[in-house]
C-alpha cells in the first residue's frame, strides 16, 4: 500500500505514503508549483478507485489465507476441538497442582508458628510453676508448724484456728491451681468454621465472546482508516 501511486491534481504521480504521512496544506512534491491536501488528493476519483481497489484486494487474500488456514482444521475438526479442550483441561490440572502447593505450604508455616507459641509458652510456664514450688514448700513448712497452745483461753483457739483455716483453704487452692499446670495446658485451640471460597481462590470458568465484524460504509470511504465498523455479539 506504501508503494501505490496516486496522481497528483496538477497530474504528476507521487507514491501513497508521502501524502497519507502528510499533515495540512504542503507543496507538491513533484512540480513545486502549488500547494495541496491529503484529502484533495486522496479524493480525486483515479485515486479514489485505484487505492480502493487495492484494499479490496488485499482483504482478498487475506480472506483466501483464512480459507487456507480453515482447511488445516476442516480435515479433522473433533480433533481440534478436544486438542483445544484438553489445554483449558491441563490448566485446570495445574492450577489444583498450584493451589495444593500453595495451601500446603502456608499450612506448614501456620503449624509450625502454632507449635512456637506452644514452646514459647512453655517455657514460660517452667518459670512459673517452679517458683510456685518453691512458695508450696514454704507453705507446706509453715502449715506443719502450726500449733495450739493448750493454755490458751478458748476465744483465742477459735480466732487462730479459723486463721490457720484460712491459710490453708488458700494453699490447697495455691496447690491445685499449681497442679492445674502441670495437666492443662494454658493455650487452647479454637477451630475455625470459616468457609474458604475456593471460586476465588481457584479461578473459575468463562465463556469468551463469539463475534462478527460487519463492516458497512457510504460511498465516499477511501481506505480502511475513514471505514465504520459495527461488532455484533451472537
Amino acid at each position: 500500500m506504501e508503494d501505490l501511486k496516486i496522481i497528483l491534481p496538477c497530474g504528476f504521480i507521487a507514491k501513497y505514503k508521502d501524502i497519507f504521512c502528510s499533515k495540512d496544506n504542503f507543496e507538491c512534491p513533484e512540480c513545486k508549483t502549488h500547494t495541496t491536501s491529503q484529502e484533495e488528493c486522496l479524493h480525486l476519483p483515479r485515486n479514489k478507485l485505484i487505492i480502493n481497489q487495492t484494499i479490496l484486494n488485499s482483504k482478498k487474500n487475506k480472506f483466501k489465507d483464512c480459507l487456507k488456514k480453515l482447511e488445516l482444521y476442516k480435515n479433522d475438526p473433533k480433533f481440534y476441538i478436544d486438542e483445544s479442550n484438553t489445554k483449558i483441561k491441563n490448566n485446570i490440572y495445574l492450577r489444583r497442582e498450584e493451589i495444593k502447593i500453595m495451601l500446603n505450604k502456608k499450612i506448614d508455616e501456620y503449624f509450625e508458628n502454632l507449635l512456637k507459641m506452644i514452646d514459647d509458652e512453655r517455657d514460660s510456664n517452667f518459670v512459673v510453676v517452679f517458683e510456685k514450688l518453691k512458695q508450696i514448700s514454704s507453705l507446706e513448712r509453715e502449715t506443719s508448724n502450726f500449733k495450739i497452745q493448750k493454755d490458751m483461753d478458748v476465744y483465742s483457739k477459735i480466732k487462730l484456728i479459723k486463721k490457720y483455716k484460712s491459710k490453708i483453704d488458700s494453699g490447697i487452692h495455691f496447690v491445685e491451681n499449681t497442679i492445674e499446670k502441670f495437666t492443662e495446658a494454658n493455650l487452647k485451640l479454637m477451630e475455625s468454621n470459616e468457609h474458604v471460597d475456593i471460586t476465588k481462590l481457584f479461578g473459575e470458568l468463562f465463556l469468551g465472546p463469539e463475534t462478527n465484524i460487519i463492516s458497512y460504509g457510504s460511498e465516499q470511504d477511501i481506505d480502511d482508516d475513514s471505514r465504520s465498523e459495527g461488532t455484533f455479539n451472537l
